[in-house]
């Protein structure tokens, strides 16, 4: 830059030089009426002029000098804007791939994690089934048990039943045979008589019966036989009588213990219990089942 700057000073002052000889020429025939000019005047001349035009020269020197300073400096904004042009697309080329990653990474991830609840989903509807067929086995066990204790505590007071021995004749004859050692001789004509006054050792006859419930009713001190999940079985005996009730619980069958509120799960074989039923049709339904825990007995004998 300093070459140019020198070479175009240089050029600047030959022009000068130029045009100072012309003035010059022209002075030493045009003043004071074509008058020859003196040589020293027309030195001074030459130098005043030559001083002027080497004042110009450096006017336009520095004019130019700041000029180039101007568009170097202009060039160098230029290359700037341009270089963080550069930067600014590739920051934004940058994290517009970070950006659509991120999205492709947010899809996936959210197809994997709906993939992942559907499944879930579909495991625990089938666990659900499971547990449903389970339970519907489960009931469907206990009223196969509860059916088959029914039928098996019914079954016993038939048999017991059926098994009962007749009633022996009430005669004097028989009196006499059922009587132990004694020297009575005398003959007893009076059937009930001798019946009503057997002695010692006479022999007892069991006649007890199996009933089951034909009308509303209740049974103190029964004991629990089996527990459905929606009816018990409870049986009641007295010397003549041997009571089963086949009893629906349902909504309103309202369960204690020892009067307090109880639930169904409380209910167990062998548990002693005083249940209230209705008749509905030929179902009894089970309105109050009052359980009775083995303390309260104790404390009652």
């Amino acid at each position: 830059m300093r070459r140019w700057m020198t070479g175009t000073f240089v050029s600047v002052l030959a022009a000068a030089a130029l045009s100072t000889t012309g003035c010059k020429r022209n002075d030493t025939t045009d003043n004071n009426n074509n008058q020859p000019v003196s040589a020293s005047k027309q030195v001074e001349q030459a130098q005043q002029e030559s001083k002027e035009a080497y004042d110009r020269a450096k006017k336009a020197q520095d004019q130019a000098i700041d000029e180039q300073k101007d568009v170097t400096k202009a060039q160098d904004d230029v290359a700037k804007k341009r270089q963080d042009l550069a930067e600014a697309e590739q920051k934004a080329a940058k994290e517009t791939q970070e950006s659509q990653e991120a999205q492709q990474r947010a899809q996936s991830e959210g197809q994997t994690a709906q993939q992942q609840a559907q499944s879930a989903q579909a495991r625990a509807t089938q666990a659900q089934q499971q547990q449903l067929q389970e339970q519907q086995q489960l009931d469907q066990q206990q009223q196969q048990q509860t059916e088959a204790q029914r039928r098996t505590v019914t079954s016993t007071a038939q048999a017991r039943t059926s098994q009962t021995p007749a009633a022996p004749t009430r005669s004097a004859q028989t009196h006499d045979s059922w009587s132990d050692t004694s020297n009575r001789t005398d003959t007893t004509t009076s059937t009930a008589g001798a019946w009503n006054s057997a002695p010692r050792g006479t022999a007892t006859t069991d006649t007890t019966a199996t009933t089951s419930a034909t009308s509303n009713g209740q049974l103190d001190r029964a004991i629990v036989q089996s527990v459905g999940a929606n009816e018990i079985v409870v049986q009641s005996s007295d010397p003549k009588s041997v009571h089963v009730v086949n009893a629906k619980i349902d909504a309103n069958t309202k369960i204690t213990k020892n009067g307090q509120p109880a639930s169904i799960s409380d209910l167990g074989q062998g548990n002693q219990a005083t249940v209230s039923y209705r008749m509905d049709g030929t179902q009894a339904v089970a309105e109050r089942i009052d359980i009775i825990s083995n303390d309260q007995n104790t404390n009652e004998r």
